[in-house]
């Protein structure tokens, strides 16, 4: 066996083959661990609204705003950003930020462990609110660890260490959600336990990402934070009015927005009520599109690279709408076959297929799609107004979802968002015939 001393002088010497210094080195290391804890816990939070349904008895509404808030936190973007910027001890903010965010996660202790607690309402609106807590760190977060990084690893290395630690995460991710689904098909209220222990994590997590060290680079302004979050709002708008080409992809980005959170808030209910699935199913349907994404998502990206974002996103959408043909199908079309006592739906396995190869296209479209319409110095602004827009769609999309299954069931949300990825690459293609970007 290796000590921890002789662990940690093997995995500095394969990294300096990298061609990292000192302080990169240190960096990485704790940017990796950082990574592997948050792989654990996205892991585990995949199947939260499945918890919600088969668990915890949540109705569709309900099932709606679970869904609703991961996405409605983006706007909180909108008015952080120049506050994180003003912010002289960004390490003790972080800490604030765990503190608020993960520790309401011990509540779970208090769930009951019996159907029959469920009634009322109460434990679920209870949840609605933990969850709010927790996501709303995400936005908050991920600028300050993009200040840390950029800070401390040169230009040449960002990407590359970036996407080392992103592929880590994804994988434990894979084996968390598997080892939970698992759990939950032991007992179904394993996540009074698993829950409280993900806050724990979550604290340690973040705390190991305040020990970066950085160099402190505020940015003093004699603006108030209304006037700022004013500025930044005239900015958007600015923006959208004048770049034509960025405004239709960000019109047809809205468009399969509405398509992903509709079918999306749905898919649960599908797979608990109509198909019956037990959590290790569910875990493994979940799973499929990740491996296609850690598979397929450096190849995409440089085919991003190489074409119009406007032709990227239409092949990406046409793939999208394929894949919500096969949903659609499986409503009707149940067979399936097993492999130890897990049912392999074969209309579904086609589905998942598709939509990993959808993921990981969308993975880099939504990261720097936006960047393609920009000058260098813009680049943030047009970011901020690709988030913020994502989340103004998050907050009334998923809402809608379950207004037409109510209305249409589920062929009735699945043919609304097809209908939404037409129009979305109807605008695409409207827009490269008549505007070049290159």
């Amino acid at each position: 066996m290796f000590t921890k001393q002789q662990r940690l002088r093997f995995l500095s010497h394969r990294l300096s083959k990298h061609n990292l210094n000192k302080l990169e080195r240190k960096t990485y290391l704790i940017h990796l661990i950082y990574s592997s804890l948050e792989g654990v816990l996205y892991g585990v939070f995949a199947l939260n609204e499945f918890v919600f349904v088969k668990s915890m008895l949540g109705n569709p509404i309900q099932l709606g705003l679970l869904i609703q808030i991961q996405t409605i936190v983006l706007l909180i973007s909108v008015f952080s950003s120049d506050y994180i910027k003003r912010t002289v001890n960004k390490k003790k903010f972080l800490m604030r930020i765990a503190i608020f965010t993960r520790v309401p996660l011990l509540l779970f202790f208090i769930f009951p462990a019996i159907p029959s607690g469920y009634i009322g309402g109460f434990f679920q609106i209870l949840m609605l609110g933990i969850m709010f807590m927790y996501f709303s760190s995400m936005p908050l977060i991920l600028p300050l660890l993009s200040i840390f990084l950029k800070n401390r690893y040169r230009p040449e290395n960002l990407g590359k260490l970036f996407g080392k630690t992103n592929a880590v995460c994804k994988i434990l991710s894979l084996f968390s959600t598997m080892v939970f689904g698992f759990l939950l098909d032991l007992n179904h209220y394993t996540f009074r336990f698993v829950y409280p222990a993900m806050g724990v994590l979550g604290i340690l997590s973040i705390y190991i990402l305040s020990q970066i060290k950085y160099t402190e680079n505020l940015e003093y302004s004699s603006r108030s934070i209304f006037q700022s979050i004013q500025s930044s709002l005239q900015k958007m708008v600015s923006i959208l009015r004048t770049n034509r080409p960025f405004l239709s992809f960000e019109m047809a980005f809205m468009l399969y927005g509405f398509t992903y959170l509709t079918a999306f808030s749905i898919i649960p209910i599908l797979y608990v009520k109509e198909l019956k699935m037990n959590y290790t199913e569910m875990a493994i349907y979940k799973n499929i599109p990740i491996i296609i994404t850690i598979l397929t998502s450096s190849r995409l990206g440089k085919l991003l690279g190489k074409i119009d974002p406007r032709k990227f996103s239409i092949y990406t959408y046409l793939i999208f709408g394929l894949s919500l043909v096969f949903f659609m199908l499986s409503v009707f079309f149940k067979q399936y076959f097993e492999i130890q006592g897990i049912r392999f739906y074969s209309l579904l396995l086609i589905a998942s297929v598709l939509l990993g190869f959808f993921s990981s296209a969308m993975d880099n479209l939504w990261n720097v799609g936006s960047n393609y319409f920009s000058d260098a110095n813009e680049v943030v602004n047009y970011q901020a107004t690709h988030v913020s827009l994502t989340g103004l769609r998050g907050s009334i999309a998923p809402s809608v979802g379950i207004m037409i299954f109510g209305m249409m069931g589920y062929t009735g949300v699945f043919a609304f968002g097809i209908l939404c990825l037409i129009i979305a690459i109807f605008v695409l293609h409207y827009s490269m015939g008549k505007y070049k970007i290159f």
